[in-house]
């Protein structure tokens, strides 16, 4: 027999007790996100933990969302990527990172990470890293910790008061830059210099998605403290998974 579960993001409490050669089903606290879960065996309910974790619950949906809407595979290297290299893979994070459901997944996942650092603002080069600074924003204001969202343009501009950064932010606030996808890391870089030089003290560096082509040591040299969320390796993993379940369904 199977039964649909929905498993929600906050702590949920495993309500219901086991019973020797009986399954109680679980009680669950309801919250104000929910994630859907795969149909599961009703012989499998005792395996299910006390209490799920928000985080990874959030980041399967985002990975799965990710593979749905940015991710796109040939079997040759047709896809020209911003390096000027051919990749056989293409990530345009884009249309995950302007979805309301993803804006959501992201900015919680992104601000638990930062929550305890007094971080004063988030942002990176427009216009990938702006939907998830402005996500991340939004979510600190609803937490109550309140972080400023910023923007590092790509070329300065040439009228009005000339500056490289845009928002609300000052000299001596700590920042965190952000960016969706990481090949080479020049991009974030770049965010990382004019930040600076802005005179913001940059603490930290997060990806959304490492492509691990490289970025990631190259922008260690810059910023000590880097993280990615979703890594190729996993996104792969994930992307696998998903075929094998389409083959499996379809015999």
């Amino acid at each position: 027999m199977f039964f649909q579960a929905t498993i929600f993001f906050s702590d949920l409490l495993w309500l219901g007790k086991q019973k020797a050669g009986s399954i109680q089903s679980p009680a669950l606290l309801p919250c104000k996100l929910l994630c859907p879960v795969p149909l599961l065996r009703e012989s499998n309910v005792k395996n299910l933990p006390p209490i799920y974790k928000k985080e990874k619950c959030m980041l399967e949906r985002l990975k799965e969302m990710i593979l749905e809407k940015s991710f796109q595979l040939s079997d040759s290297p047709t896809f020209k990527l911003a390096s000027g290299k051919l990749s056989n893979y293409y990530i345009n994070c884009k249309p995950t990172t302007l979805n309301p459901e993803a804006m959501n997944l992201i900015g919680n996942i992104i601000f638990d990470k930062i929550k305890n650092d007094n971080i004063d603002a988030i942002g990176g080069l427009s216009f990938g890293a702006d939907p998830i600074a402005n996500a991340v924003a939004l979510i600190s204001y609803q937490k109550g910790k309140p972080v400023k969202s910023f923007s590092v343009r790509e070329r300065t501009k040439d009228h009005g008061i000339i500056k490289n950064i845009e928002g609300d932010v000052h000299k001596g606030e700590r920042a965190v830059i952000i960016d969706d996808v990481i090949t080479t890391g020049e991009s974030t870089i770049k965010a990382i210099t004019s930040a600076k030089d802005a005179g913001l003290d940059v603490v930290r560096v997060i990806a959304l998605v490492d492509r691990e082509e490289g970025g990631k040591e190259e922008i260690l040299k810059h910023i000590k403290d880097f993280e990615s969320i979703i890594t190729r390796t996993r996104l792969m993993e994930a992307f696998n998974t998903r075929q094998l379940k389409k083959r499996t369904a379809s015999v």
